[in-house]
């Protein structure tokens, strides 16, 4: 019981690790993190079937890439990213309400079509660049709630396995 005692009043030194060591972590752990993130989501995502020129067509996909097309129609004959629709709700308007959650994935797919990519590659790609985007958004959210590199990296990393592995978050991505 004394030694419990003398051990607890007079503890032995903790090894920590040298600022070098800190340094060198805080450097490589975060392009590792990436690169495993890019690994999973070019497993999930092929490369050939983004570019293939044909759209995703998994769950929710087929709706967003019609909102998108007609988007980007629109754009091309009226500069307006709504229309009149006489087959959509019997002649509502297309555009305005039902897509406000698509309104991004349309600009990003006309600002890609105006510079000669095909609509269904520029759609493929801005779903490819909201994949990719998850640990660098991870990443600067931890370090804005004041996390160091390190530990910001990790919680990027586990926003990464998170997204690809738990089954409601790949859902939701899947699902479009």
């Amino acid at each position: 019981l004394a030694r419990a005692r003398a051990a607890c009043e007079h503890p032995a030194p903790v090894s920590r690790p040298s600022d070098a060591h800190r340094t060198r972590a805080a450097i490589a752990l975060p392009p590792l993190v990436l690169a495993l993130h890019l690994g999973l989501v070019w497993a999930f995502e092929s490369p050939a079937a983004i570019l293939s020129g044909r759209p995703i067509a998994l769950v929710d996909y087929e709706t967003h890439f019609e909102q998108t097309k007609r988007a980007v129609e629109a754009f091309e004959r009226h500069g307006k990213m709504w229309s009149w629709d006489p087959h959509l709700l019997a002649g509502s308007l297309s555009g305005t309400i039902f897509d406000a959650d698509n309104k991004l994935h349309e600009l990003f797919t006309i600002a890609l079509h105006r510079l000669g990519v095909p609509i269904a590659t520029g759609f493929n790609l801005f779903v490819v660049l909201a994949h990719v985007l998850v640990v660098p958004t991870v990443y600067a959210a931890a370090r804005l709630f004041g996390a160091r590199p390190v530990g910001a990296a990790v919680a990027a990393l586990l926003g990464s396995l998170v997204w690809f592995f738990d089954a409601v978050s790949h859902w939701a991505f899947w699902a479009g």
